[in-house]
């Protein structure tokens, strides 16, 4: 079954988001760990505040789906890395279990290094990473869904990123967060990357760019673009 989320903005629009979700028919929301806080800028989310936080969604018929847990840069790998925010991460993935949240969503804004060496040294600290946040996620009960870049430079950037990732770290409770318009920036076929990744798209975002001849693009309204939504759909249906 295909769920539809909506995007929980900052805690300042909360007034106004239940009637905005109903009215498009949306149950199910995905925020990051600082509107669960309601602290911007705090990513760390405890397990009380969450389960508050999935109450006052209840009253008003919105099951939190899931939880942006972290962002993993080039500077949070490796023994040097920021061994702070790799807790984080691990950390708010065992908070959302304990909560009984089914998602956790991690970015992963990696650029390439300049050299061969380098960017295998940096391939070689992600999927160490990948596979410690793995290891937790299956404790924890909860599926991780990597989100990648709209960078081209970037690691986890298109579909051979996001495969090689993946190969790395076989893992039910490890997968992908499937946004349409990074892959299209990217040069892969969204569809065809949601046909090749299959079960491992563990939450996909819709998205619609225009992609001009300069290599830069422009962010439309869904439909308005170049992304071929009736493949998508045949390819989700399949």
């Amino acid at each position: 079954m295909v769920k539809i989320a909506c995007w929980y903005d900052t805690p300042r629009n909360e007034a106004v988001l239940p009637e905005y979700f109903h009215k498009l028919g949306i149950r199910y929301v995905i925020c990051d760990a600082r509107h669960v806080s309601a602290h911007e800028g705090q990513r760390k989310v405890s397990v009380p505040v969450l389960r508050k936080f999935k109450r006052r969604l209840a009253r008003e018929g919105i099951e939190l789906a899931g939880v942006t847990a972290g962002w993993v840069r080039a500077e949070t790998l490796g023994e040097a890395g920021d061994s702070a925010a790799r807790r984080l991460i691990l950390r708010n993935i065992e908070a959302l279990g304990k909560a009984d949240v089914p998602l956790a969503q991690m970015f992963v804004m990696v650029q390439a290094a300049e050299t061969a060496a380098a960017r295998r040294r940096q391939w070689d600290e992600l999927i160490e990473y990948c596979r410690e946040v793995a290891a937790v996620a299956k404790k924890a009960g909860v599926k991780v869904a990597v989100h990648g870049s709209q960078a081209r430079r970037h690691l986890i950037a298109n579909l051979a990123g996001y495969r090689k990732l993946l190969a790395a770290v076989p893992s039910r409770h490890f997968g992908v967060t499937l946004c349409v318009g990074c892959l299209k920036i990217c040069g892969s076929d969204p569809a065809r990357s949601l046909r090749a990744l299959g079960e491992k798209v563990f939450y996909m975002h819709a998205r619609d760019v225009i992609m001009h001849r300069d290599g830069s693009w422009t962010d439309v309204n869904l439909g308005e673009g170049q992304i071929d939504y009736p493949a998508i759909r045949r390819a989700i249906e399949k």
